[in-house]
């Protein structure tokens, strides 16, 4: 242990690609190296390019030996083997004779939510929103319920479907669901958001298209990891162009510049601050993008243009799609005049839109 050492640790951080450590330090020694060591006793080497920085507001405080005292430590997700390694993270200060150690807190919210899925006591919920696909919306439950290995809550949203929809989903054991009017994507999303976020606490909620099904045994760990760290997740579809950058992984996702609804992640605090999809979107278009951005402005899932997405690991069902052109221009238009709104909104967005959708959850039905 080094001795007389001051330091301050300013801010702690994770980007899309890296944990980033702020702050600066003193010591009476020369220091030699700094590395940042997790919980599952990795060490990720600093370059000195991070941490010999030049910081005249701290000269200024305590002289010549703040000169070179800042650090700014960028240290690669992809170094991370599993989320448990940031459990707990220590920078080292090392010099000739000794180290000096400093504790790396994360945020509160990813802290609680990494031990809980430590201890399995993270609240899972997955959502599948539906209209008029029965068919597909059996693949999609069976598929889900094969191919999950995490305890979950699911809950079905049926926009209100003429097929015989509702008389399938009672076929099956361990559901919630609500068919109502049909009312578009946006509010029957925060169906889904809303039940699963407020009524069942889930930690990090899973929203799922009725055409998007999983096909891999515990396809939702990535998802889950990812939502933790980043807070917002989207997928990233086979179709896109390449990525930005990355390799489609939790702790190394695609930077993608464009998006699919087909399947999100949110954490609940992410919902707490951004809230829901906005209910003035009517049909189809525009809703996903918005709500996106506003998550993106409040800190989860990427930063303007650049969506952090997991590659898939679904199947695609080839179906006819609900597509407006003219509902899609009629979103369209109110998109700049809702970009300039402050980015929490509830499911609704007046007081007759609250009652009917404070009606629609007191009649969701568990099986």
């Amino acid at each position: 242990m080094i001795e007389g050492v001051k330091y301050s640790l300013d801010h702690v951080e994770i980007t899309a690609e890296d944990i980033r450590i702020y702050g600066w330090l003193i010591a009476p020694v020369s220091i030699t190296n700094v590395t940042l060591t997790d919980a599952l006793g990795t060490v990720h080497p600093i370059p000195p390019s991070q941490w010999s920085i030049p910081s005249p507001d701290v000269e200024r405080a305590f002289g010549a030996a703040g000169h070179e005292a800042r650090f700014v430590i960028m240290c690669a997700l992809s170094g991370f083997i599993g989320l448990s390694a940031f459990s707990e993270l220590h920078l080292n200060f090392h010099s000739e004779m000794s180290v000096y150690r400093i504790s790396v807190p994360l945020n509160p919210e990813r802290r609680l939510a990494i031990k809980k899925k430590i201890s399995g006591k993270l609240k899972i919920g997955i959502g599948v929103t539906t209209f008029n696909r029965k068919e597909e919306l059996k693949k999609t439950i069976s598929n889900i319920k094969k191919f999950t290995s995490y305890n979950n809550t699911l809950f079905i949203a049926d926009d209100g479907s003429s097929d015989g929809t509702t008389d399938e989903i009672k076929n099956y054991n361990n559901i919630n669901f609500f068919s109502g009017k049909n009312r578009g994507i946006s509010w029957n999303k925060n169906r889904a958001l809303y039940y699963l976020s407020e009524i069942e606490s889930c930690d990090v909620i899973i929203i799922l298209e009725d055409d998007t099904r999983p096909v891999i045994p515990g396809w939702e760990d990535e998802w889950i990891n990812a939502t933790i760290i980043h807070g917002h997740v989207n997928l990233f579809a086979p179709w896109f162009p390449d990525p930005l950058h990355g390799n489609g992984t939790w702790n190394a996702p695609y930077m993608a510049n464009c998006l699919t609804a087909q399947c999100s992640a949110f954490s609940k605090k992410a919902i707490a601050y951004a809230g829901y999809f906005d209910s003035r979107f009517k049909g189809y278009g525009h809703e996903h993008i918005e709500h996106t951005t506003r998550l993106i402005k409040l800190g989860y899932g990427g930063r303007a243009r650049s969506y952090v997405t997991l590659k898939s690991q679904f199947e695609f069902a080839e179906v006819p799609s609900f597509f407006s052109t003219e509902q899609a221009e009629e979103n369209r238009k109110i998109v700049g005049q809702l970009f300039e709104e402050i980015p929490y909104r509830s499911p609704w967005h007046n007081e007759q839109e609250l009652m009917e959708f404070r009606h629609e959850m007191q009649r969701v039905i568990s099986i």
